[in-house]
């Protein structure tokens, strides 16, 4: 996974006005694993 598209992941999530900082461990993980599966998506 690029990191680049990672960071402008995190920032559309913080756009929807979702805090990265206040996240916890699980929910990043979910984060992530719904990136994977959009990132799967486009492909």
């Amino acid at each position: 996974m690029s990191i680049k598209y990672f960071k402008k992941f995190l920032d559309e999530l913080r756009e929807q006005g979702i805090e990265i900082e206040n996240l916890k461990i699980y929910q990043v993980s979910e984060s992530i694993r719904l990136f994977k599966l959009i990132q799967h998506g486009r492909e």
